[in-house]
């Protein structure tokens, strides 16, 4: 990460933000009471005001000499758009607004508490956790069949070994109280960090309704640009790597098998004795609770991602049904618009003789379906008996060598030719086609005079006279052509 990239971290994180306030204090701790030493997700607004409320009742005299705004207040101002340390809005069908905590205040929870010291550091557990994972990617991606095969074989002998020392022993290796307490906390910490990134996949649809939205107050965007825009940034979310992941563990969550085996596991894993007697002394991090609560908070987050991904199809249709309005007024005003004018010239439209209720624009074209003309068969061509004539093979030679000629003719510089007019009129204003041909004779025929007939053509300063013609002799071909009077002009002179 480089200089400008911490930089702007610094200047723009609300995380950072959190942590350099002045309510720095105040906030956090209040939030771990309210939300996390209680397991809770979403809490009315109503009832966070009490809790805070009693929040600062229970401090102590200087924090509140330090801390003296109303609850009101505090919650207003922890809520904007400034700050952005709590998140308040409206569920559907209801009065009452909710508030909930952000991602950036997530992390900042999540960096306060890890700064606490721990009563040990569970490296085992972690290593562990780092090489089956280590080993899982490099094994379940291998594409050799038969290294495939040895895994699998060598997975099995394994698992036949510990059958058979159960079955001869009677005796199971189990984990010590170390490393099953280890793999508590880190299985609890997992599961805090896991709800609490899902605020950032729930940002992410918010974030896409917000750009479309707008995207259609600056642009005037039809229905079909409206509808293409939400299609591929819908897509484009689906096909992310963070899209098919939250598919995937929705998939597994939403399964009725997958909800009992991990009500089951919770079950059982504080039925150990080893974990009931650490819950037992650790009554405020209330540790139990959050494995219970596990998944339904898990569905509780994951339902709140799908609402917000639904709110997409939901801002579609009120875009599309806002355009539909707009357009329904318009045509609503020039109707209004159009009985005005009755109303204002009444007298004129009642009173007798013919009347011209409409004045059309001059030269507009007019079309309508039943003045075109009814289909007519085509003539027929018919084409007269006449014997046709046969060149000699002389003529015949000569007209091959004649058309040759004009194939074969080298390519004509248009640039030169252009400085040779202009050479002839910087003694004369102007200058026909046949007198500059004189001065400066046919080289290479037809193709030489086209590109005189394009030179007059591209610039206005020239003119054609289609209705008078001059005759062209091509010295070295021997043949004359007949073309339009051509004159060129000098520029700003007019002919």
């Amino acid at each position: 990460m480089d200089f400008e990239r911490v930089l702007f971290h610094i200047e723009h994180s609300a995380t950072l933000r959190l942590l350099q306030s002045r309510q720095a204090t105040l906030a956090l701790s209040f939030f771990f009471f309210a939300f996390k030493t209680k397991n809770r997700l979403q809490i009315p607004y109503s009832e966070l005001k009490e809790l805070l409320v009693e929040f600062l009742e229970n401090l102590d005299e200087k924090a509140k000499l330090e801390y003296t705004l109303l609850p009101q207040q505090f919650l207003d101002l922890w809520s904007n758009d400034n700050q952005g340390f709590i998140r308040k809005y409206f569920e559907l069908n209801q009065d009452e607004p909710m508030t909930e905590l952000t991602a950036d205040t997530e992390r900042a929870l999540e960096w306060v508490q890890n700064l606490e010291k721990r009563e040990f550091i569970s490296t085992q557990s972690r290593f562990l956790s780092i090489y089956e994972n280590m080993k899982r990617i490099a094994d379940q991606t291998e594409d050799d069949p038969d290294s495939r095969l040895s895994f699998l074989k060598e997975q099995r002998k394994k698992l036949d070994d510990e059958i058979k020392e159960i079955q001869t022993t009677g005796i199971v290796n189990r984990m010590d109280a170390t490393q099953i307490r280890e793999r508590f906390l880190n299985l609890i910490e997992d599961s805090r960090r896991l709800i609490s990134e899902f605020r950032l996949v729930e940002d992410i649809f918010k974030d896409i309704t917000r750009r479309i939205k707008e995207k259609k107050l600056k642009e005037t965007m039809t229905k079909g640009e409206i509808l293409r825009e939400v299609l591929d940034a819908h897509d484009g979310l689906e096909e992310s790597d963070q899209g098919r992941s939250f598919s995937a563990f929705w998939g597994f969550l939403i399964s009725e098998d997958q909800q009992n085996q991990l009500r089951n596991f919770s079950e059982k894993i504080l039925e150990t004795p080893e974990i009931r007697e650490f819950v037992r002394r650790n009554p405020d991090r209330q540790l139990d609770t959050s494995l219970l609560k596990l998944k339904s908070q898990l569905l509780q987050v994951g339902q709140k991602v799908l609402k917000s991904k639904f709110r997409l199809s939901e801002e579609l249709r009120k875009l599309l049904h806002q355009k539909a309005l707009v357009e329904n007024k318009r045509v609503l005003e020039l109707a209004a618009e159009i009985k005005k004018l009755l109303l204002e010239h009444q007298a004129v439209f009642l009173e007798s003789g013919p009347r011209n209720f409409t004045t059309l624009q001059d030269g507009l074209d007019i079309q309508l379906p039943l003045s075109r003309p009814l289909w007519q068969p085509g003539i027929e061509s018919r084409f007269a008996n006449i014997q046709l004539e046969t060149l000699t093979e002389t003529d015949s030679m000569q007209t091959v060598q004649n058309f040759a000629a004009l194939v074969n003719a080298p390519p004509v510089s248009e640039p030169e030719l252009e400085a040779r007019i202009e050479k002839m009129l910087a003694s004369a204003g102007q200058v026909s086609l046949s007198e500059l041909v004189r001065t400066f004779p046919i080289r290479f025929g037809a193709f030489e005079v086209l590109a005189y007939l394009s030179i007059a053509a591209k610039a206005n300063q020239h003119t054609i006279q289609f209705d008078q013609t001059e005759k062209i002799f091509c010295s070295e071909q021997q043949y004359t052509l007949t073309v339009p009077h051509v004159i060129f002009t000098q520029k700003g002179n007019t002919l």
